[in-house]
């Protein structure tokens, strides 16, 4: 029995339709493949995506001749610039469909396509079909291109950070962001961040984020996602914390007898504290049995009494005391 003609085109079509929707279960790294995809062999129908038209960066995807194209997340295009020719004269009002190997990350309705999410360095397939129409293999004719969903821009809640002590921890924090062309940005939750610093010797990173204070100074940490990033300027500077006496005890065994002991500072992680960065004095006191003479971290302790059989407690005094037994 002979189909009508309208009915049999639409038949193809629809055959056609289906041999590409199957085509789009190769796996992710394939690239979609038929006769009439592109420039199509010996196809005499064509469907070309005009790259120009998108305004949007490509770069070298490393396979064959492909590129990739970059597009933030929250990016949406209304309809995607495509043309089909057939035997080089431009097909009159074509109608396309766009399919996405990865619809949780690209999203496609007709002509349409948003990225919502970031996606692996190679992007994902995206094929253009021109609907109701075959060429001389007997398929859709289509063209397909890799879309690349990346970050917008980094920011960072907290731009400084200051630590009082060395082999002191601390989490650094930023936060990757979508376009902002669309409306509100959406907040990335893969952003896939790099931490880096330029002065390990001041300061370490670790891929989470996770800073140790390694030595006083300035350090900048950067966080980069994709193509944006953005700094975090550091400072590690010691703070007094404790302060230690040289000494345990001394023994004053007669009236007039002098020795002398000295304070060392400390900071909060009982690490030394660098003098040249961070100085101070402590506050000596003692019993009535003795006198001081304080110099700087430096104290002498004089016997006052003839009988030293008391125990008399020094004291260093800072943020922390240390105390040492006068005999």
């Amino acid at each position: 029995m002979q189909l009508p003609k309208g009915l049999a085109r639409r038949l193809t079509s629809l055959g056609a339709l289906c041999s590409v929707l199957l085509a789009t279960c190769e796996p992710f790294s394939t690239k979609p493949t038929a006769t009439g995809t592109g420039n199509g062999g010996s196809s005499n129908v064509t469907v070309k995506i005009d790259l120009t038209q998108l305004a949007l960066p490509r770069i070298p995807s490393g396979v064959g001749t492909d590129s990739v194209v970059l597009a933030p997340v929250g990016y949406q295009l209304a309809a995607m610039p495509i043309t089909a020719t057939v035997s080089s004269i431009p097909v009159q009002n074509p109608s396309y469909v766009l399919l996405s190997r990865d619809p949780q990350a690209i999203s496609t309705s007709g002509t349409s396509l948003k990225v919502l999410r970031r996606t692996p360095t190679s992007g994902v397939w995206v094929l253009a079909i021109l609907q109701a129409g075959v060429n001389t293999g007997g398929v859709a004719p289509t063209d397909s291109i890799r879309v690349r969903g990346i970050t917008d821009s980094v920011v960072t809640t907290r731009p400084t950070a200051v630590l009082s002590a060395l082999q002191d921890t601390t989490q650094l924090g930023a936060i990757a962001l979508g376009t902002r062309a669309f409306g509100a940005p959406d907040t990335i939750a893969t952003p896939g961040f790099t931490w880096r610093s330029t002065n390990s010797a001041i300061a370490t990173v670790d891929g989470t984020g996770r800073l140790v204070s390694v030595a006083n100074g300035r350090d900048t940490v950067w966080a980069k996602s994709d193509f944006d990033s953005v700094a975090i300027v550091v400072t590690v500077k010691q703070q007094i914390a404790q302060w230690r006496l040289s000494r345990a005890a001394i023994q004053l065994n007669a009236k007039g007898k002098v020795d002398s002991l000295s304070a060392a500072p400390f900071d909060l992680r009982g690490q030394p504290v660098d003098t040249l960065v961070t100085n101070g004095a402590p506050t000596f006191d003692v019993d009535s049995l003795a006198t001081l003479v304080a110099v700087g971290k430096k104290v002498l302790v004089t016997a006052t009494p003839s009988v030293t059989s008391r125990l008399v407690t020094l004291r260093a005094r800072g943020t922390a005391a240390d105390t040492a037994v006068v005999r």
